[in-house]
């Protein structure tokens, strides 16, 4: 049995995170429900074990069924010992476009922090007062503005019998909003309702004119929406009366796709509330009678700064860093190679290139072993696997203790890797055995690794997404397990401005600074935020705003 709470908190977290990586290599697992016990050395069931099972199962994205054939979900009081517990992905378990969601008859694991508290009780508060609003929910990124604006719907719109629509225009945010809507499914959220149905629509998902009157959350792009407006009136909104309309990166909601769509929202409900959720606080004054100020006529429900998330510890103070790597890519490119990486990002014959340049890889290495004391703990995002391996094996010959992460099951020899060597090599990470960690894109979510000092950008990438969540991996504050400050270096080539590729400096600062805040405190704010960038550019344009 384990000796305390705390020992068991961290057995069954390590456990359910084994199951976790083996589904992500193999796309299912499955085992005895008394071997999941043994597992945590217990023999019988008991409430708290099964507490923490279920909450941690759930926290790590996954579903469990008696078998791969069914869409029922486990009822763990009706489990026998020796029945066969099947673990799947709750992406790929619900991978359909519409469905139901079933809702987890226990509490969400995800512990808010006291500005996501304090933002809930602000919604409830003018909701409750006005019983409809129209305003925005700024919260940085990295602070959980989505899994805030979650929350609150689940248990005041979804639990109530309301029905949701969430728009954003790019499919990345739908899957985000489609997976938060799934790990937020509760008992504690939702009390009144063992399920919900869901409708995703979009040019990857299903069309406008599949809606149904009693799909209770769509997940849709604007554009679908935009072109196929009709099928949205007559198809669901005429026969709701009260509609939550979400409109994510609220920044972009003046556009005439979204006014399209909130004026059938307006026009064919009785009732309608407006969420806007955005990184990048603006304001919307009393006397500005702009396209925002008739949008969001409650202006901001909730604002908290970045500043103040570092200050409280939940993020840390991000330091960007710019290294030239020399290597002059854009001789190589030809008008096909420019169209395929606008469209699917860096693959192919240019990335080979760049990944097998000896002396950019001897650079990227030369440069951490130049600042090793300064950087420390590295987490390396690489190209591909082969760039990977070269890294690493780079890394260790130069005396930096260093391991790599990869979702393929070889390594540089052609030996099958198991998934428990790359969790014996993530917990030598977290205990300090080794510096640095090299990989791919799997390290980009859903793995703890707070102690991250730096993040080595080797890879370019188009996807905005992509770029978030990779410095994210260095944002954490000493209050989430990580650190003050990060450094976030990039990796520059010669690309002549061919591509657009995501600059992480430029995307945080539009994300996050609020430029149309002309307080005394945002200013000094801002003030404090300049000395973290570098780039001429952007320290010009704040230096303009400041004195102006």
């Amino acid at each position: 049995m384990a000796d305390n709470q705390s020992e068991l908190h961290n057995r069954v977290e390590t456990v359910i995170a084994d199951i976790k990586n083996t589904v992500d290599d193999k796309g299912t697992t499955y085992m005895k429900f008394k071997t999941l016990l043994g597992k945590l050395d217990y023999e019988r069931r008991s409430s708290k074990v099964m507490e923490l099972i279920v909450g941690y199962i759930g926290e790590n994205d996954l579903v469990t069924v008696k078998n791969s054939r069914t869409k029922k979900e486990i009822n763990w009081d009706e489990i026998d010992y020796n029945d066969n517990i099947t673990f799947k992905s709750k992406s790929e378990f619900y991978n359909d476009n519409s469905g139901k969601v079933k809702v987890s008859n226990s509490k969400s694991p995800y512990n808010l922090y006291l500005h996501q508290q304090d933002a809930i009780k602000e919604m409830n508060k003018i909701y409750n007062n006005k019983g409809y609003f129209s305003g925005i929910l700024a919260i940085p990124t990295g602070g959980g503005k989505t899994l805030t604006a979650m929350q609150w719907l689940l248990k005041n719109a979804v639990d109530q019998n309301k029905k949701v629509l969430w728009i954003a225009h790019r499919h990345e945010l739908l899957n985000q909003a489609f997976n938060a809507l799934h790990q937020n499914a509760y008992s504690d959220l939702i009390k009144n309702k063992k399920e919900f149905r869901y409708h995703m629509i979009s040019g990857q998902h299903d069309r406008s004119v599949n809606l149904k009157p009693n799909d209770d959350f769509v997940i849709a792009s604007k554009d679908s929406l935009y072109y196929n407006t009709d099928y949205l009136i007559n198809n669901w909104l005429n026969d709701n009366e009260e509609v939550f309309l979400v409109i994510d990166e609220a920044h972009h909601s003046a556009a005439k796709t979204y006014r399209k769509i909130i004026d059938a929202v307006k026009e064919n409900v009785s009732k309608s509330s407006i969420l806007g959720l955005t990184a990048t606080p603006f304001r919307t004054s009393e006397e500005e009678q702009g396209l925002l100020k008739k949008i969001f006529k409650d202006d901001i429900l909730f604002k908290v700064d970045l500043e103040q998330l570092i200050n409280r510890g939940i993020l840390s103070a991000p330091i960007f860093k710019e290294y030239n790597t020399q290597l002059d890519i854009y001789k190589e490119l030809n008008d096909q190679d420019i169209k395929n990486i606008q469209s699917f990002d860096l693959k192919g014959d240019i990335a080979d290139k760049i990944a097998q340049s000896k002396e950019r890889n001897k650079r990227i290495v030369d440069h951490y072993l130049e600042n090793k004391d300064k950087y420390g703990k590295l987490l390396v995002f690489t190209i591909d696997i082969s760039h990977a391996i070269v890294l690493n094996r780079l890394f260790n010959r130069n005396g930096v203790s260093s391991e790599f992460i990869v979702s393929s099951i070889r390594n540089e020899h052609g030996v099958t890797i198991s998934q428990e060597d790359n969790n014996e090599k993530m917990k030598k990470f977290r205990n300090d055995e080794i510096d640095v960690l090299v990989n791919v894109n799997i390290l980009t979510e859903g793995v703890d690794l707070p102690n991250v000092e730096t993040v080595f950008l080797t890879r370019p990438t188009i996807s905005t997404i992509l770029m978030t969540q990779m410095i994210g991996r260095a944002l954490r504050g000493v209050k989430a397990g990580g650190t003050e400050e990060a450094y976030i270096v990039s990796f520059i080539d010669d690309w002549r401005d061919k591509i657009n590729w995501v600059n992480p400096e430029k995307l945080y600062l539009e994300e996050n600074v609020d430029f149309n805040d002309d307080s005394k405190e945002n200013k000094e704010n801002l003030i404090k935020l300049v000395s973290l960038y570098r780039k001429l550019c952007f320290c010009r344009n704040v230096d303009n705003f400041v004195e102006g």
